[in-house]
């Protein structure tokens, strides 16, 4: 045994193969990707991803989903920059396989951050329905909302509050998830730093704190409604441990665990016990995870359906209608309707959007300047008060109101004018913010000096300044923002 593997040491009696164990840890982890079903279908994105001269193999139990080389560097993908694929580890996708979220949901991520299943639930359910996406740590939002954006998500709403504390005043959601902090030795294949961890003292506190989110998770769960629980971590303390106390606490009648390993994904059960401490015996319907027997990291998932209290009427509705009305909502302040029309006019006068693009979503004023699109209904705690929520739509208070580059990917494939294709190295001096040129016939597009979408086989990247130029033909300034 390595002294890098040392701490691992522990769990060779769980182990079935520690040899093959400890040989998957030696090798690099394959990158995984999944599609944005809300901008293209898996097999569009994998045509996309073989143009950039690779081979996607699609993960069988998670369709849309595909593995790439270990070497790949998913970030300079062309299809990562367009918003079609999202880079998120494999066994980081089973938590919201397992959640389960439906269309017109409302829905609770505890620990969000850095935000790739939030955004993954925000996908399933269709812009019908809430994502609250809560983390401790507002700067790790920031970041998690430039991935929102770039995916084109309108229906999640970002709040920074510590987990284990989250107000309950804003009412009860029909799944939580708690994809708690922990020491992380699952992700020891990419980061082999994470076990050199603190020792038992830090395992204790950070039990503790897992303990309390779940017990809050199911506090805000309505009755009948699913928790999962998840960790990155081999440790039964953090894992099995913490459930059955949660369990317990609760009591069999108002909390149960339902089967996890039924989605397609082969792995071994929940603990039946360690150390000399026994566990519920449900708990055999927990997912582990060990990185030899998919290629992956480590991970656990546990998921509870919250069971309606005796003698209680069940909740209005298949989603808890009674309990969402008595919830203290945050007010979305939808601007008045002649200065939405105003707007979405200029939009449509200047990009041809088809009739109706934008009737679902409500448009909200941030700040002096700045409108964003949110679906109507969205369902947001009024505490704590969220940091930012929607998709921004258009930088309003401008000599020349501008759509933002997220709102040109989300929406700029159906405009109908002034947008221009570019092939490959045109494009690519785009995204690098050099000025393009057009010929005549591109330029026939655009119906004067403006603002123009940039589009790609279809997809649209971002905006651009089109300015004509004498004789035929014209340029377009980049205005790719610089952060993306």
């Amino acid at each position: 045994m390595t002294a890098d593997l040392a701490p691992l040491e522990r769990y060779r009696p769980l182990v079935d193969d520690w040899d093959a164990f400890r040989a998957a840890l030696a090798r690099p982890l394959p990158v995984t990707v999944w599609s944005n079903t809300l901008r293209a279908r898996a097999a569009e994105v994998a045509a996309w991803l073989r143009a950039d001269g690779l081979e996607p193999a699609e993960i069988a139990w998670r369709p849309g989903a595909f593995r790439l080389p270990a070497e790949v560097a998913p970030g300079g993908l062309l299809a990562t920059s367009a918003g079609l694929i999202h880079v998120q580890e494999e066994v980081s996708l089973l938590p919201v396989a397992l959640l389960d979220p439906r269309p017109g949901e409302r829905i609770l991520d505890l620990c969000a951050a850095p935000g790739g299943k939030s955004a993954l639930i925000a996908v399933a359910l269709g812009h019908r329905g809430t994502v609250v996406a809560n983390d401790v740590d507002w700067r790790r939002l920031i970041t998690m909302g430039r991935t929102l954006q770039r995916l084109g998500l309108a229906n999640v709403a970002l709040t920074a509050w510590d987990g284990a504390t989250f107000p309950e005043s804003g009412g009860l959601y029909d799944r939580v998830l708690a994809d708690v902090p922990c020491t992380c030795e699952g992700t020891s294949r990419k980061n082999p730093g994470v076990l050199a961890w603190g020792g038992e003292e830090e395992r204790t506190r950070t039990v503790r704190t897992q303990r309390a989110i779940l017990a809050k998770a199911v506090r805000l769960c309505r009755p009948g409604g699913r928790i999962v629980y998840s960790t990155c971590t081999y440790a039964p303390e953090e894992n099995e441990a913490v459930v059955d106390d949660v369990l317990r606490s609760a009591g069999a009648r108002a909390l149960r665990v339902v089967e996890a390993r039924r989605i397609g994904f082969r792995a071994a059960p929940g603990l039946a016990g360690w150390q000399g401490r026994s566990f519920d015996p449900s708990l055999a319907r927990a997912l582990r995870v060990w990185p030899h027997a998919h290629d992956t990291g480590g991970f656990f998932v546990a998921v509870l359906e919250k069971l309606a209290p005796a003698r209680q009427a069940p909740p209005e509705g298949p989603r808890g209608e009674r309990a969402r009305r008595a919830a203290e909502l945050h007010p979305l302040g939808e601007v008045e309707p002649a200065v939405r029309r105003a707007h979405l006019d200029h939009l449509d006068e200047r990009f041809g959007f088809p009739e109706g693009t934008f009737d679902e979503l409500a448009l909200v004023r941030q700040g002096k300047e700045k409108l964003v699109a949110v679906p109507r209904g969205l369902a947001v705690p009024a505490h704590p008060a969220p940091r930012a929520l929607g998709l921004p739509l258009l930088y309003a208070d401008m000599r020349n109101p501008k759509l933002t580059t997220a709102a040109a990917m989300a929406f700029g494939a159906r405009a109908r004018s002034n947008a221009v294709e570019l092939d490959r190295p045109r494009l690519d001096d785009y995204l690098a913010r050099r000025d393009v040129a057009l010929t005549a016939e591109e330029a026939a597009a655009c119906t004067g000096d403006g603002y123009a979408l940039v589009r790609h086989r279809g997809a649209c990247l971002g905006v651009a300044w089109y300015r004509a130029a004498p004789g035929g033909g014209g340029s377009l300034r980049s205005l790719f923002p610089k952060r993306w």
